[in-house]
């Protein structure tokens, strides 16, 4: 179960050329991927929650998984986007 909570492939899959080009759209592929798989996981917890409240047949502990999952995307997803700016501004800083 933990094994399907990770959201970027190995690297390995990403960059198979040393082409600056390659990269660039290795990087962009990761991160739509990682956005996609947020969003995936930001559905389905509302859906799950949505027949709960339906009233359908589904146990509540899979929604509160599927809530925690997609919060806990969430957060990472903002973790990792905070430290690209800060990462950018500090590079903005510096003097050449």
């Amino acid at each position: 179960m933990i094994n399907q909570v990770g959201l970027l492939p190995p690297l390995s899959s990403v960059v198979t050329e040393p082409n600056t080009t390659t990269k660039v759209h290795g990087f962009q592929n990761v991160l739509a991927s990682a956005l996609e798989e947020v969003n995936r996981l930001q559905l389905d917890a509302q859906g799950k929650t949505r027949i709960l409240v339906a009233g359908g047949d589904i146990e509540l502990h899979e929604i509160m998984l599927a809530v925690q999952k997609a919060e806990l995307a969430l957060e990472l997803t903002q973790t990792v986007r905070n430290k690209v700016v800060e990462t950018y501004q500090e590079i903005m800083r510096m003097q050449v």
